[in-house]
């Protein structure tokens, strides 16, 4: 199967490369290598106020994504994440959703995963 690559945007307070997922995808389509593909993280998209077009723009680039709420902190109910978990449904997304947050314990992570979980039910059972 080999090893695939991903190109993670990063808001402009952490990098000044590539922000925007349209970026990332931009950049993997003109590679054009199988093994090079984008992902998109939920943090860095809401941080600088992107829109959520940006997901289905690269759908079929995309291979990876990741969450987190505010300050990158664990997923918790009362954020957006329901959103994001909406646009990735919309736009067909498959693969796999990890959290990249700052979890204050083994509580907090498990409360995440939980809340990610019962949303990611909720989008999917939805038409």
């Amino acid at each position: 199967a080999g090893i695939t690559i991903v190109i993670e945007p990063i808001n402009p307070d952490e990098t000044n490369i590539l922000h925007l997922v349209a970026e990332g995808y931009a950049l993997a389509q003109r590679v054009n290598r199988p093994e090079i593909r984008c992902l998109c993280d939920y943090y860095h998209i809401e941080r600088q106020g992107e829109s959520l077009n940006g997901v289905a723009l690269a759908a079929p680039w995309l291979r990876h994504a990741h969450t987190a709420g505010p300050d990158r902190r664990c997923p918790a109910p009362g954020q957006t994440q329901h959103l994001y978990l909406q646009a990735l449904k919309d736009a067909g997304y498959d693969e796999r959703l990890s959290i990249e947050a700052k979890c204050l314990d083994e509580a907090s992570a498990r409360a995440g995963l939980e809340h990610l979980r019962a949303l990611w039910a909720e989008v999917t059972a939805a038409p």
